[in-house]
């Protein structure tokens, strides 16, 4: 047994245990607190299993004395040097090698900034809000949108996936989108590598702005006979497909895609 001594600074042993005993309750109420951060061993995976157990998740939830929230927002994060300064009702499992947070009330006044502030400089990805009974939702948005980020697509984190839904809902599948381009865009492998991607681009903004030569040169701030040069290449690649609707928007997608996964290790 470890005896530690204590310097009582003159004060007498009956005021020393008097002092002691006053604080315990705060010291349980500091270690309450952090047990509803982190979370009693369960309560996240309970949280964001699929499908839920709800009774299972009120019981770990009472264990914890964390309040159940009507909505709830899961967050991907690389393990930080220190723990962030996150909301107090937060939970939280490091043990992951990819640690899970589940955010409460993630759209509530001030709660956002608050987690941006919390995890600013973090590699991380925050999921859509979702009703807490559909965490797992949010989990499988926030691993993907987490995923493209360590690849360079999104950005740094925090990644909100609610700002990228369109980039997610493009790849979601990764080889059916490498699959969709290598079918549609097969025509610009006639080209030289360097003219492909200035074909490309000016192929993307012509679709997407209409047919005005001039609108598609003042976006791409080029002159406009050099997007009418490049127009009559696009022609002669997908002649018949640009004039039909279907394969146009397929086109748009295979372009957006290539524009995407271009410059990632994807």
């Amino acid at each position: 047994m470890v005896h530690a001594r204590v310097h009582s600074g003159g004060l007498s042993e009956a005021t020393l245990r008097a002092r002691l005993g006053d604080a315990i309750p705060q010291m349980i109420d500091v270690m309450v607190a952090r047990l509803g951060e982190l979370g009693p061993p369960g309560l996240v995976d309970a949280i964001v299993s699929d499908p839920a157990d709800a009774a299972l998740v009120a019981r770990l939830a009472g264990v914890a004395r964390w309040a159940l929230p009507v909505q709830v927002a899961v967050v991907v994060v690389e393990a930080p040097a220190g723990l962030p300064d996150l909301p107090r009702d937060t939970l939280a499992d490091w043990t992951r090698p990819e640690p899970v947070l589940v955010l409460p009330d993630p759209d509530g006044p001030g709660r956002a900034a608050a987690v941006d502030r919390a995890l600013c400089g973090c590699h991380a990805a925050i999921g859509p809000t979702v009703p807490l009974a559909q965490a797992a939702r949010s989990l499988r948005w926030a691993r993907q949108a987490f995923a493209l980020s360590r690849h360079g697509i999104l950005g740094s984190g925090p990644v909100r996936c609610d700002e990228h839904v369109s980039t997610l809902l493009l790849l979601a599948d990764t080889d059916l989108a490498r699959a969709l381009v290598r079918s549609r865009l097969a025509p610009l492998g006639r080209l030289r590598p360097g003219q492909q991607e200035l074909v490309a681009r000016t192929m993307l903004a012509w679709l997407e702005l209409g047919t005005s030569t001039v609108d598609v040169a003042r976006h791409m701030h080029v002159h406009p006979q050099t997007v009418r040069y490049r127009l009559r290449r696009v022609q002669e690649l997908f002649g018949d497909e640009l004039r039909d609707p279907q394969r146009r928007f397929e086109l748009v997608l295979a372009l957006r895609v290539r524009e995407l996964l271009d410059n990632s290790a994807v």
